[in-house]
């Protein structure tokens, strides 16, 4: 467990601060997929093999913090200590968040850095698009760039009116090792929006979104979108 936790250690100056945020990330995760109850999730998934190794080798891959939560579950004591310690790392925000969310709510759309976001249901409704979703890939198994489209807006609610705003997407296929899933053709991205991928694992913070428009691409066929930037 102690190596596990080692892993998702970024700042090696602060790691217990490291630690308790990659708990605290999975910890908001869960709870999305514990509160929405009707939506199967990797935590509520009836079992249907056991993997045994070859799970916790993609899990080591895919998901590190999510195996330090596992093996480091009580994250709150790890605060406690950082306070008493007088830890630079500590912080009132920071312990709240540890105790865990209050409650959740779920809302179609947000304003997040001045950007309006809506989920895709209500968005493709409208002549404009707001539900466009990019994040920059950089995880220690992949660089690979992630594009989808905004389906919910997931508010976690904590003690002394601390909150997270986390995004609930839906993610197309974006691996270049898969043929079919994207295109480059002069600098110009294409995605294919009949492929999605991370179906178990479709929460990010909401201010770790860029938004991006989808364009038809008419060389590329129906199923291929491009992708631009949100204003450019």
């Amino acid at each position: 467990a102690s190596r596990r936790a080692e892993k998702s250690v970024r700042n090696r100056a602060k790691p217990e601060g490291s630690i308790v945020e990659a708990w605290v990330q999975y910890e908001s995760l869960t709870f999305c997929g514990m509160y929405l109850q009707d939506v199967e999730t990797a935590f509520n998934r009836p079992q249907r093999n056991n993997d045994g190794d070859e799970h916790e080798e993609m899990m080591k891959r895919e998901h590190p913090s999510h195996l330090v939560a596992r093996n480091n579950v009580n994250y709150s004591t790890m605060v406690n200590k950082l306070k008493s310690s007088n830890s630079p790392t500590y912080s009132d925000e920071l312990y709240n968040l540890a105790l865990g969310p209050i409650r959740a709510e779920l809302f179609s759309g947000c304003y997040i850095n001045g950007v309006k976001f809506l989920g895709a249901a209500r968005d493709d409704k409208l002549c404009t698009q707001n539900s466009g979703v990019h994040v920059p890939g950089g995880g220690e198994s992949t660089n690979i760039d992630f594009y989808g489209k905004l389906t919910n807006v997931v508010q976690l609610l904590y003690k002394d009116r601390y909150q997270v705003i986390m995004f609930k997407c839906r993610w197309f296929d974006t691996n270049p090792n898969r043929a079919g899933s994207v295109k480059i053709d002069h600098g110009v991205l294409s995605v294919n929006i009949n492929r999605t991928w991370y179906d178990d694992d479709p929460y990010i913070l909401a201010n770790m979104a860029t938004q991006i428009v989808y364009l038809d691409d008419p060389k590329a066929g129906s199923s291929l979108e491009s992708c631009s930037e949100d204003g450019s």
